[in-house]
């Protein structure tokens, strides 16, 4: 649905036709799964239109589609799909769907289709949007061993680039300001499922940005030698530094290898570690990842702190 369509449809009243079809169908799987839908597609990165829906209750409604229908993976999977796009930058929105019990319906809707890909990811996805900025939320999901569905998710479903990108997103929101989470992933093998997402999507940008930023909160957050040693053990120096040579243009991807080679040099204090990252410095020409880094995105403040860091590390002038 191109904009245009979607403000003709808003100011026809359609909006308030699709949620009034919803609630009066609530039984109706099929009416449910293509109301979530249009409401995805009104929403779509459309600020006005999220408000619209949320003024005429839409939220309530994509929710209690999920909570009526668990057991039905299309209503999940479009009821999530419209979860993203509702709470996409909106603080308010994100709170309603808090205060419904979103979170929770999403959360069942990832156990219970654990086979489904597309439900893992958009609910993935929908999840990392709900936590954004929220640390109670963030408490709750990994209380409900968050830990355990994101990783068992990579595992079934190892050929799903959708899937490993988004679960990714969220390892990296769960280490976000608590080591002991980032030691309990690390512990249950996050590292590994990390660095084997990474080596598996080599030309997924999305996922080497991802992989680098998680793989940097699990050791710097968590302040632990141990992960950064498995990280560079296992081969996670060599596919940080692949990341930053596949994706030199992309800035983001740049910025996240920078700083996840910036952690391991930081972290492998012990005299092991640091010959493993010296080996790793060799091996997989850091120097030159790091002059490139410099001629391409040397403006950004991020790149800077890093080659300033890596440089000094290295003997580079």
């Amino acid at each position: 649905m191109d904009e245009k369509s979607r403000t003709t449809v808003a100011k026809e009243s359609g909006i308030g036709a699709i949620i009034a079809a919803m609630n009066a169908h609530t039984e109706d799987a099929y009416v449910q799964m293509n109301g979530c839908i249009a409401i995805s597609n009104l929403v779509y990165f459309c600020s006005l239109n999220r408000s619209r829906v949320a003024a005429e209750d839409g939220i309530d409604a994509v929710v209690r589609a999920m909570q009526a229908h668990l057991d039905d993976a299309a209503v999940q999977d479009s009821a999530c799909a419209a979860l993203v796009y509702l709470c996409l930058d909106d603080v308010m929105n994100r709170k309603h769907v808090t205060e419904l019990g979103g979170l929770q319906a999403v959360m069942e809707a990832v156990k219970t289709h654990q086979s489904d890909p597309d439900v893992q990811a958009r609910g993935f996805d929908a999840i990392a949007h709900i936590l954004e900025d929220d640390p109670e939320n963030l408490a709750i999901f990994v209380g409900e061993d968050g830990i355990g569905t994101v990783l068992e998710a990579t595992k079934v479903h190892s050929r799903v680039a959708n899937v490993q990108n988004n679960a990714c997103v969220l390892l990296a929101i769960m280490c976000k300001d608590d080591a002991e989470t980032c030691a309990r992933i690390a512990e249950r093998g996050g590292v590994d499922a990390v660095i084997l997402a990474m080596r598996m999507y080599v030309n997924e940008p999305g996922i080497q940005a991802h992989g680098c930023d998680a793989l940097c909160k699990m050791i710097s957050v968590g302040k632990n030698d141990r992960v950064a040693m498995r990280v560079a053990s296992i081969g996670g120096m060599l596919e940080i530094t692949k990341a930053i040579w596949e994706h030199e243009e992309e800035k983001t991807v740049v910025v996240k290898g920078m700083q996840a080679l910036c952690c391991l040099q930081k972290s492998l204090t012990a005299a092991a570690g640091k010959k493993l990252f010296k080996e790793g410095v060799v091996k997989h020409k850091v120097a030159d990842v790091v002059t490139s880094a410099r001629n391409l995105h040397g403006d950004d403040d991020l790149v800077k702190d890093c080659i300033k860091s890596l440089s000094r590390a290295l003997g580079i002038k």
